[in-house]
């Protein structure tokens, strides 16, 4: 079991990625997963926010690292150094928004070319 601090200790470490467009609410969903309030107004995240989370699963502990990135197209290129060691993603979309409900801007999401457990 890894240790951090005296009240942080944990048997596994996943990071975690948060991408989409902007103004899809990828910020106020980690926002209401860490400190489970919900916000309501939100900036558009410049480059990379980050939170962490220790849950539960199973018996174990896992703390979750959580990237929430940039959604508009300028900070692509900051955003993509994140995706290394990546163990999972959440692509979050505005159903309201019809390019966005068909995910075909997605499709070819430099995420997808990573390298990674099964590649």
């Amino acid at each position: 079991m890894s240790q951090t601090a005296m009240s942080e200790t944990y048997d596994f470490l996943f990071k975690f990625l948060v991408i989409g467009n902007a103004g899809t609410g990828k910020s106020c969903l980690l926002h209401q997963f860490i400190e489970k309030k919900f916000k309501d107004d939100s900036n558009h995240t410049i480059g990379v926010e980050f939170g962490s989370k220790i849950i539960n699963v199973g018996g174990k502990y896992v703390k979750l690292q959580i990237w929430d990135t940039a959604g508009q197209e300028r900070f692509r290129s900051v955003t993509r150094s994140y995706y290394r060691g990546a163990a999972g993603a959440l692509l979050v979309y505005d159903i309201t928004r019809c390019q966005n409900a068909s995910e075909s801007e997605h499709c070819d999401h430099p995420l997808w070319e990573q390298e990674g457990p099964g590649r």
